[in-house]
């Protein structure tokens, strides 16, 4: 069963390594097309701060975060680490 919410998978250098058909169709975008791009190239610079934040304290605890995608939808997402 497919998720209905955009589920992407970054490695800790923050290149996006998985996605899943919601994550494409929400952004417009071939899974292809997102695979092996930076996070950056979709979210805004704030968003990788805090991404940044996380891995540096090692927070393992999900967390919620709205942002404007450079699409400039907005987008609720839940990022979890995992290390």
């Amino acid at each position: 069963t497919e998720a209905n919410d955009a589920i992407l998978i970054a490695d800790v250098m923050g290149n996006i390594i998985d996605v899943n058909i919601s994550a494409s169709q929400i952004l417009g975008l071939s899974r292809s097309e997102i695979i092996n791009q930076p996070l950056g190239s979709l979210f805004e610079t704030s968003f990788l701060t805090l991404i940044e934040s996380a891995i540096k304290s090692r927070h393992t605890k999900p967390f919620e975060v709205s942002l404007e995608g450079v699409n400039h939808q907005k987008y609720e997402l839940s990022y979890l680490l995992h290390l």
